[in-house]
């Protein structure tokens, strides 16, 4: 017996475009609303434990797409107490956080977990494109180094289906 697969491509007929300068969270703005764009799909970084000297869970986003804008919502969350507690995303002090990532940019959000005790979790929800790159780092204060155990590229975040 042979299994087909399929491919959910979302056709729109107009264009939605935001333009800013930097991320933008708590946008009401539904959708990218490009023809022919995939769905999208959300990550998971999993629990991960926090490096003594991590203060942020830092998420960097870049968008290779020379022509059209994307859209990433991002999460952050302390399961300390066993328990997803949502975390406030900056620079908007949003507990969710939608960001605009114009052609060829390249964008950030981050939380502060230094009141996180052990673990904390990053929810990435992006278009399935890939020319759109997420990636999150555990970062101390003021230089913003990168800790051991606290960075998870792309390549690593684990798809999930809620």
């Amino acid at each position: 017996m042979r299994r087909s697969t399929c491919l959910k491509v979302f056709l729109f007929s107009g264009i939605q475009a935001i333009v800013h300068n930097f991320p933008s969270c708590g946008s009401s703005t539904v959708g990218v609303g490009r023809r022919g764009e995939l769905g999208t799909v959300k990550y998971s970084t999993g629990i991960l434990r926090k490096a003594p000297r991590t203060n942020y869970a830092l998420v960097d986003v870049v968008n290779l797409n020379t022509r059209n804008s994307r859209s990433v919502t991002v999460q952050v969350f302390d399961w300390s107490n066993g328990n997803a507690i949502p975390l406030k995303l900056s620079p908007y002090h949003l507990r969710t956080c939608r960001i605009r990532v114009g052609p060829n940019q390249s964008v950030y959000v981050y939380a502060d977990v230094t009141k996180v005790k052990f673990k904390y979790e990053v929810r990435i929800t992006q278009s399935d494109a890939r020319d759109l790159i997420s990636n999150v780092t555990g970062v101390t204060k003021v230089t913003f180094a990168p800790q051991a155990g606290d960075t998870v590229l792309q390549h690593n975040l684990v798809r999930i289906t809620s």
